[in-house]
């Protein structure tokens, strides 16, 4: 009986070791297929993040090819075909704001837009990696996107989704991109019955124009003697700290206490914007101040001449490297001066080289042509009887970098007559009253373009299809009730052309901007800004720009019944009438580049990088 007792204890024992045995064999598999499993889930996490990755990384370079150029706000319309993540009340939205609900004032997209960069595969096997980016925020004062992109991989169960977001900045350089032929412009005939005051730019101008903006920190505080030995010595580049950041960017040219210097880099806080700079040309001399009162040269030369090899009427093109080439058009003059002496030029293009905004050219061949060649009466804008000299090839190749680049802009001109006159400088007698035209007004000028394609000779190519749908919506207006605000904007209806007639009373329009007035206008005078209480007032505050500044330009007919300050330029597609009322009223217009900086630059391409320290995941 014990040996049988022994015997079930042997057995009983057997079997609960191969129980145990195969519970441990089954919690190792089960475990190992666990393990197996997070594995392969923690690599198909790790695959969607990589490629959300990769939407990041690789969005400069697909928008670049895509050929993208329009501006910040246009940017969602690009990437999704869609803008239903538009800025709200000002402010930038985050990544987990989901809402499909476009905000008030979110630009509609064009018709027929589609999304160009949403969706990418990473290779082409099935079920492989994608990523889809979106814009999902956008802040146009401050230049920046919220790009989110979103990696899936995987399939089923083994599904992984991940997003990561970081912000884009996107630069609008402070370029031109307006080239009014004159102050007052207009295709069909002028009238002046009144007081008209027009002054354009001739021979004369210097090409600096002062910002009233000034540099209130420096470091180094001024330049060092070592500095002072060139560009490249221990000390450059500075830094200015400026309180505005409106006119200038990376490739801007300045002068400061005498000395040209180049913007290479430009950081922008809530507060004020930093400068990083170095000279060019003549090196300033040990101990000048890096601070004080800053000078821009709207268009600069970046060095010297070359021939192109081609020809233009006849005659050898040479290629000048300028800084901004959006503010000048095809038949303009231009003004350089070389060892002293102002000499004469004709575009023949423009454009950026390699598509590089850093990069203006101005095509041109040797000698000033039509109204631009001759010399006139600062004072009574009559032609006197000298002519701007032709440069040779071997001056064009002297000009030094940041040089000043000038347009000759005529106080007024038209393609057909003036006050009577068909053809020609117009003499001051034929505007009537005590009017007065510097440096002169042109009749029957030949560049001067009609319709739509003087819209596109002043806007820098763009169409008004384009203009409109860059125009912000809250910015197309039906009528004008507030001062502009360094903006764009459109009066009117969208269909152009338009038989409409606006009226601006006295006080209605004052303030800065672009506005395009889609039919006629009958403005009978300006205001004056008064900026605490936001409204255009006789008086204004004593302290904002009196009357308005920036571009005005009517479809249709235009008639002044005021006392009209504009600062900047008129531009007319329809017959203008300068009419004096019995009050003596006055037509004022002084051509100013820099007077549409401030609002040009929604209408300038975008530049994009990554703002680093932004990147994270969701």
């Amino acid at each position: 009986m014990k040996q049988q007792t022994s015997g079930y204890a042997i057995a009983l024992a057997l079997m609960f070791t191969v129980l145990i045995l195969a519970t441990m064999v089954g919690t190792i598999s089960i475990t190992s297929m666990n393990s197996r499993a997070g594995t392969q889930q923690e690599n198909i996490s790790y695959q969607a993040l990589l490629a959300a990755d990769s939407g990041i990384s690789t969005f400069v370079a697909r928008a670049k090819e895509a050929g993208f150029s329009g501006t910040v706000a246009d940017l969602p319309c690009f990437v999704q075909g869609t803008n239903q993540y538009a800025v709200r009340a000002g402010t930038l939205r985050t990544v987990t704001d989901t809402s499909t609900t476009p905000p008030s004032n979110a630009p509609a997209c064009p018709t027929g837009s589609t999304a160009k960069l949403s969706t990418l595969s990473l290779s082409s096997a099935t079920n492989a990696p994608t990523v889809k980016v979106e814009i999902v925020s956008y802040n146009f004062t401050a230049g920046t996107a919220m790009l989110k992109a979103e990696g899936a991989a995987g399939a089923g169960a083994y599904k992984a989704n991940s997003v990561v977001s970081q912000i884009v900045n996107l630069q609008s350089p402070p370029f031109l991109n307006v080239s009014a032929p004159a102050a007052l412009t207009s295709c069909p005939g002028i009238t002046g019955k009144g007081t008209a005051n027009l002054s354009g730019t001739g021979s004369t101008y210097t090409g600096y124009a002062a910002t009233g903006v000034s540099a209130t920190a420096a470091s180094p505080a001024s330049v060092s003697a070592t500095m002072a030995l060139g560009p490249t010595q221990t000390g450059w580049p500075a830094t200015l700290t400026v309180a505005d950041g409106t006119y200038f960017s990376a490739g801007s040219y300045i002068r400061l206490n005498g000395s040209t210097y180049i913007v290479i880099a430009e950081t922008k806080t809530s507060t004020a914007t930093q400068l990083t700079i170095k000279p060019v040309g003549t090196m300033p001399l040990a101990g000048t101040s890096l601070t004080g009162s800053l000078d821009l040269i709207p268009i600069a030369a970046r060095g010297g001449a070359t021939a192109t090899g081609t020809s233009a009427n006849g005659q050898p093109v040479y290629r000048l490297p300028i800084s901004d080439p959006t503010g000048v058009f095809v038949e303009d003059v231009l003004y350089i001066t070389i060892n002293g002496v102002t000499y004469g030029v004709t575009v023949v293009g423009k454009g950026f080289e390699g598509g590089s905004l850093s990069a203006g050219y101005a095509d041109v061949t040797l000698g000033p042509t039509g109204a631009g060649a001759y010399l006139y009466s600062p004072t009574t804008g009559e032609r006197l009887s000298g002519t701007v000299p032709t440069p040779t090839a071997a001056q064009m190749a002297l000009i030094i970098e940041g040089q000043p680049v000038r347009r000759y802009v005529p106080a007024a001109t038209s393609a057909s007559s003036i006050g009577g006159t068909s053809t020609g400088a117009v003499p001051t007698s034929a505007w009537g009253g005590s009017s007065t035209v510097s440096p002169a007004a042109i009749a029957g000028s030949d560049v001067v373009e009609c319709g739509d394609a003087l819209f596109a000779q002043v806007f820098n190519g763009l169409t008004k299809a384009k203009y409109y749908n860059m125009t912000p919506p809250a910015n197309r207006l039906t009528d004008v009730t507030a001062p502009l605000n360094k903006d764009i904007y459109w009066l009117g209806g969208a269909t152009v052309p338009s038989s409409a007639t606006f009226t601006l009373n006295a006080n209605a329009l004052c303030g800065n901007g672009i506005i395009v007035v889609n039919g006629n206008l009958d403005m009978r005078g300006t205001g004056s800004l008064h900026a605490a209480s936001n409204t255009c007032t006789s008086s204004g505050d004593g302290i904002s720009p009196t009357g308005f500044t920036g571009v005005l330009y009517v479809m249709g007919n235009f008639a002044n019944q005021g006392n009209s300050d504009v600062f900047g330029s008129v531009v007319v597609e329809g017959n203008v009438s300068l009419v004096n009322t019995t009050l003596g009223g006055t037509m004022d217009i002084t051509y100013s580049p820099l007077a549409v900086l401030s609002s040009a630059g929604r209408l300038s391409p975008v530049t994009f990088n990554m703002r680093g320290g932004t990147w994270s995941q969701q």
